[in-house]
């Protein structure tokens, strides 16, 4: 059966580079289809207007009548007095201040940086009936982003965005440790093979990353293929030098957490020794992966903490990187492959777990007030939350040690609303 590419997975594709992968036994969704998914998006923007939506659409070019745009065929459909709500604009400056309310040739200036937003409105702010490991995290650290994520329900990206590389790269190691180790777990005589490794590996770039396999990316491609092959080794040397047993990849688990609410979590990989204790490693595909080390050494391992009171089996914990192939924790693990952390014992998951509580009402404190930081690239003893850490007992800021300055999430797309586009 010939792989099929999702339409917005090879949309930045040329139509030679897509006669090359039909060549080669990958299919790929028609152009026609793609214009089914932009107009599903565009009939569920319209659907989710409350009280007024003004649709514009050219019924000429160039003298020459269009054809009828389907979102009017379809509300003509579905309304008897269509006329009575369809006005007709020859001047498009008059168009502009009817739809727009504003004319087109008004100049604003871009958002200068802010340290914080302050709304008006803060009973809009509602905690959540769920949350996960990732957004408590991204609440503490970065509010302004948990804010727009998910109380305005606002996406800086769409179906049609590629994803950043590191990003990308992240998925593909994901889904192919899943595919390995799951016939790792259920075959005895399963043999972890350089050609085994390659093709799990090109079947994942092929599902989930083909723009690895242009011809520009042929570096990153052998980068990613090179550092998977040894980590993913790693990983199972790992797993036999301490003989663990395997419970699961993204193993699921949720309960009432409090101080929290309500959190349902999915980790990474779940495993087991003879002696029943169980262990909790999260994935990570870093540069940095030191980062990941002083987050455990700084009580900052926030998901962790989380993950470890999700399974309420006081597992041992630790950050695998695939980038090196590395495990850092600050348990006991046998093999060369390890690197021990020293952490404080008031840091343990457990008290991390308490900090993060401290931490999440204290910014829910803000938020009742209409206060939203945002605190990128900013001096941190300017914001009232570093200020509190110590005294509230809060989880630290990620932040550069030098120059005392906030670190802001790199992959958040929303430059611009906190006045730092470049």
């Amino acid at each position: 059966m010939p792989t099929v590419i999702r339409a917005e997975h090879h949309a930045f594709l040329y139509s030679g580079e897509i006669e090359f992968l039909h060549q080669h036994g990958i299919d790929t969704w028609l152009p026609a289809n793609q214009v089914k998914i932009a107009y599903g998006k565009l009939k569920r923007g319209i659907l989710a207007a409350e009280s007024k939506c003004i649709l514009v659409v050219v019924e000429k070019h160039d003298g020459e009548e269009t054809a009828t745009h389907p979102v009017i065929s379809e509300i003509g459909a579905g309304f008897q007095n269509i006329s009575q709500i369809i006005a007709n604009f020859n001047e498009i400056e008059l168009l502009t201040k009817v739809a727009m309310e504003v004319s087109i040739t008004r100049r604003i200036n871009l958002p200068e940086p802010k340290t914080r937003w302050q709304i008006s409105n803060p009973d809009k702010l509602s905690k959540r009936i769920t949350e996960s490991a990732s957004s408590v995290e991204k609440l503490i650290q970065t509010p302004f982003e948990w804010v727009i994520q998910y109380q305005t329900k606002l996406d800086s990206g769409n179906s049609f965005t590629l994803p950043d590389l590191s990003i990308l790269r992240g998925n593909i190691a994901h889904t192919t440790t899943e595919s390995i180790l799951s016939e790792l777990k259920n075959d005895l005589n399963f043999k972890l093979t350089d050609a085994l490794i390659e093709e799990r590996l090109a079947t994942k770039i092929r599902e989930e990353g083909l723009v690895f396999m242009l011809t520009e990316r042929r570096f990153e491609h052998e980068e990613l293929v090179r550092k998977y092959k040894y980590a993913i080794r790693s990983l199972v040397s790992i797993i036999t030098d301490n003989e663990l047993n395997i419970i699961g990849c993204e193993h699921f688990a949720e309960k009432d957490i409090p101080g929290i609410g309500h959190v349902a979590g999915t980790m990474d990989l779940v495993l087991e020794t003879n002696q029943g204790q169980q262990i909790i490693f999260d994935l990570k595909w870093s540069k940095n992966n030191k980062k990941y080390q002083a987050k455990l050494e700084e009580g900052r391992s926030v998901q962790l903490a989380i993950y470890h009171s999700l399974l309420g089996t006081d597992p041992k914990t630790g950050y695998f990187m695939f980038d090196n192939g590395k495990l850092y924790t600050g348990q006991h693990f046998r093999g060369e492959h390890i690197v021990p952390v020293t952490i404080p014992q008031d840091l343990n998951e457990q008290g991390v777990l308490l900090q993060t509580v401290n931490s999440i009402a204290y910014r829910w404190d803000e938020l009742a007030i209409g206060e939203i930081e945002i605190g990128d690239n900013t001096s941190v003893s300017d914001l009232p939350y570093f200020n509190a850490i110590e005294e509230n007992q809060l989880i630290p800021f990620e932040m550069d040690k030098k120059t005392k300055v906030k670190y802001g999430d790199a992959y958040s797309g929303l430059e611009l609303f906190k006045g730092i586009i470049e």
